[in-house]
């Protein structure tokens, strides 16, 4: 995605690109520290590595630091020779898998300004070189000492750790840790150790029980007090759903706990991180980026899983701000003094790209196309949200217009592939049942997005009660409950709430809910000789909040009241749905595959005035002979949202 640009070839060739400000170096000279070093692998395997800046440090030999925000502002502080150092973290600067760049500021310490950068080209297809330099202003003669010598060794520093990574690239093998290994105590092992019999008793499978021990054993503090699922899983090639859930019943067994974050939408970090789904916020705010945020929005909340204390304390650990590493989705973060401009370097492939200043909501969406309607982009920071159309491979620059230095952005816009969201969770029935009493804030509405409802209900129950009486129809009833849960998880869905002998289900895709709907119309079907009970079925897809509802998680809004009242126009046997179940192409391949003939059926929406095409089928009931008639909601049309 960049483009290779010639490293600079000494020191005064980068300086001459990347001056120091004038009033930095008007009363001391900088002492400076350049080298160009060659390392084999190529830059995207490298990248990943060098941005991890606090990973990097670690692996050096480096003393940890500390960070804290305030006003807007980082600051760090770290213990070096027997003193401490303290400092403002200037935001990074970086072009992906092209270079970065920091600054610091030192309010404490023998140096008072200390620059960093690392830049990046390709030498052949295995093999890359890396320009490394470090210049810092001293504050005193012991200052000058300290820059002068304490960092001409590190060029040899960094020549090690980029051979041992690259000798892991090329062996294909994970690099060493950068730190100790952990270990365990004898009576957390043997916790351990039952708790993944245990889930494997559960159904977890022993494979990936054995991943989740190693992991558990081998892996970093850093790595265990913020745990992406999603990630996990992509790196072990296993199932989102399969891990997920053994996440999820690990922390039943004391392995794991669960937290809740609310993500700040430009830089994705948790800005507040809480144990249980009723403390979250309405709104949060990101200091570091300057902005407040809508806490309830999809994109703004995220599930992440940590090491339970039980098997060992950990602790995050960092050796660096690591701004670039926590921020894969920003490809360019570039700080402009006034009236400057700067043309970047990286090349953008098809795709969608957001364009925006560090302290503002407005920003530009970049549609990348092979047909876009222009080569180049020229972005001041001050347009209002807009949508441009680039040509891919076109070119960006940034301008700044103010009398005042502005960080501008370039960043990937598509959804954090490894965040867990709220909604996603909320589709796991082992959530529920391990979690039941986790339940929203009471004057909270959650966005959970596309959801598919489905509502079930007995076809005339009262009647069957006054038949067979109360004690073996609620034994009938029992089981009619427990064949639904089971039908609906096995086609990855959730039962919400039941209402009476109703049932309310919640599926990720139509086409879970149809095939739900057709294995419980052929199960009670009324012939079957241990339950001669019938039901109804209706579906229908859309956007749906999340609620508490008497301490629980349940779903509201209009596609819930449609699908319940979508029961109007279905008998026993039946099940009626909307054009949006009959537009997913693997809801229509499955009902296409069962040689289910769809009705469609009008639908006045009394409520609205206005009037659907809604749809049937008839899996196990009596095929109706007449053609569809106007139905409306009646007292039958199911349980209300």
């Amino acid at each position: 995605m960049s483009t290779d640009l010639a490293l600079p070839a000494s020191l005064d060739e980068l300086l001459r690109e990347y001056p120091w400000p004038d009033e930095w170096v008007r009363e001391r000279k900088p002492v400076e520290h350049f080298w160009t070093l060659s390392v084999a692998m190529p830059k995207r395997a490298l990248w990943p590595h060098l941005s991890d800046t606090s990973e990097f440090n670690h692996r050096l030999g480096l003393p940890p630091m500390r960070f804290v925000e305030r006003d807007g502002k980082l600051y760090g502080s770290q213990e070096r020779g027997g003193g401490v150092m303290e400092w403002e973290e200037l935001p990074w600067e970086w072009e992906y898998e092209r270079g970065m760049q920091n600054t610091r500021l030192y309010s404490k310490g023998p140096i008072e300004r200390l620059r960093a950068r690392f830049m990046v080209a390709d030498e052949g297809e295995r093999a890359c070189k890396v320009l490394v330099y470090f210049g810092g202003i001293p504050r005193s003669f012991f200052g000058w000492l300290v820059l002068r010598y304490g960092l001409r060794s590190i060029g040899a520093d960094f020549q090690r750790v980029f051979d041992q990574l690259a000798a892991a690239w090329k062996s294909d093998t994970p690099p060493p840790p950068a730190g100790p290994p952990t270990t365990l105590s004898p009576d957390a092992r043997r916790r351990l150790y039952e708790s993944c019999k245990n889930l494997q008793a559960d159904g977890v499978s022993k494979a990936l029980v054995t991943q989740l021990e190693q992991f558990v054993v081998n892996s970093s503090d850093d790595e265990l007090t913020r745990i992406r699922v999603r990630d996990l899983a992509r790196r072990w090639g296993c199932s989102e759903r399969e891990v997920i859930v053994a996440f999820l019943l690990g922390t039943r067994h004391g392995v794991f706990s669960l937290t809740w974050d609310a993500v700040c939408p430009h830089c994705r970090g948790a800005r507040q991180t809480v144990s249980h789904l009723g403390e979250l916020p309405k709104n949060a705010n990101c200091e570091p980026c300057g902005i407040e945020f809508d806490a309830t929005q999809t994109q703004s909340l995220e599930v992440n899983f940590a090491l339970h204390p039980g098997i060992r304390p950990v602790e995050k650990v960092l050796y660096c701000a690591a701004e670039p590493a926590k921020k894969p989705h920003i490809l360019v973060q570039k700080t402009l003094p006034p009236s400057a401009r700067a043309l970047l370097s990286v090349s953008l492939t098809e795709g969608h790209y957001r364009l925006r200043t560090r302290g503002s909501k407005m920003y530009v969406l970049l549609e990348v196309e092979p047909s876009g309607a222009s080569d180049a982009v020229v972005y001041n920071g001050d347009a209002p949200s807009s949508t441009v159309s680039l040509l891919a491979g076109g070119s960006v620059e940034f301008v700044n217009p103010s009398d005042r230095p502005m960080t501008f952005v370039l960043e990937q816009h598509e959804d954090d592939r490894g965040a867990l969201r709220p909604h996603v969770l909320f589709g796991f029935q082992e959530f529920r049942d391990v979690f039941p009493q986790e339940a929203i804030a009471a004057d909270v509405q959650l966005d959970i997005g596309q959801q598919t409802i489905l509502f079930t209900d007995i076809v005339g129950s009262t009647r069957f009660y006054e038949q067979v009486g109360d004690g073996a129809a609620f034994y009938e009833v029992r089981r009619h409950f427990l064949k639904t849960y089971d039908v609906v998880k096995l086609h990855d869905g959730v039962v919400v709430k039941t209402i009476g002998d109703a049932v309310m289900c919640a599926f990720r895709d139509p086409s879970g809910a149809i095939r739900a709907a057709i294995e419980l119309q052929r199960h009670f079907n009324g012939a079957r000789a241990d339950s001669k009970l019938r039901m109804r079925i209706s579906i229908h897809a859309g956007p749906c909040l999340a609620v508490n509802l008497n301490s629980n998680i349940d779903y509201f809004g209009a596609t819930v009241n449609l699908a319940a009242k979508l029961q109007a126009i279905a008998e026993s046997g039946e099940v009626s749905f909307t054009e949006s179940i009959l537009r997913d192409p693997v809801a229509a391949r499955v009902l296409a595959e069962e040689s289910l003939a769809v009705e469609p059926v009008h639908f006045p929406m009394k409520w609205s005035g206005g009037a659907i095409t809604a749809y049937r089928i008839c899996v196990s009931g009596v095929a109706r002979s007449s053609a569809p008639e106007a139905a409306e909601p009646s007292a039958r049309s199911g349980p209300p949202s």
